[in-house]
């Protein structure tokens, strides 16, 4: 895989104190029936949300994520370094949630500063997750943002398909 196939790079918005990073990345995977998968799709981060998509929303207004979810202060991201991937070289990031680590996900991007981009970004979105965790008064809310799961499918998909 080339970087020209990436289709452009990530970008950062802070418009009225609301973060926003965005941009191309390769999902990795194994389907259930134990072929791996290296697909591209557009990764949207707002605020604490996480929304995936397989065209742009910004060019397609109203098309609905293929998954999604919230990132929790449980949020852990690892680079896991350069893979060879359909003869091309990816730098691959392991994204999970600590608490259920059975569910470790990966993606990828065609430089290893645009992984590192994509790492500061998600380490900053759990930045506010644990922001709005420490200022919370609520018990139920401080439990429930602790058991958090980003990035599950919509409902209408396999339930065990989850990017975190």
């Amino acid at each position: 895989m080339e970087a020209s196939n990436i289709g452009g790079g990530s970008e950062r918005a802070e418009e009225k104190g609301i973060f926003e990073y965005f941009g191309w990345v390769y999902h990795l995977g194994v389907n259930s029936i134990g072929h791996e998968y290296c697909h591209l799709r557009f990764l949207l981060l707002k605020r604490r949300c996480i929304a995936m998509y397989k065209r742009d929303p910004h060019q397609n207004p109203g098309i609905k994520p293929i998954r999604k979810g919230i990132i929790g202060p449980t949020l852990m991201v690892e680079e896991v370094g350069l893979r060879k991937v359909n003869n091309g070289d990816l730098y691959v990031l392991r994204i999970y949630n600590r608490l259920n680590e059975a569910r470790k996900r990966e993606i990828a991007c065609a430089t290893a500063e645009e992984a590192q981009r994509w790492m500061e970004a998600f380490n900053h979105a759990k930045q506010q997750a644990e922001f709005e965790l420490s200022r919370s008064f609520s018990a139920r809310d401080k439990l429930y943002m602790e058991t958090e799961y980003a990035f599950s499918s919509p409902p209408d998909r396999h339930l065990g398909k989850y990017l975190i």
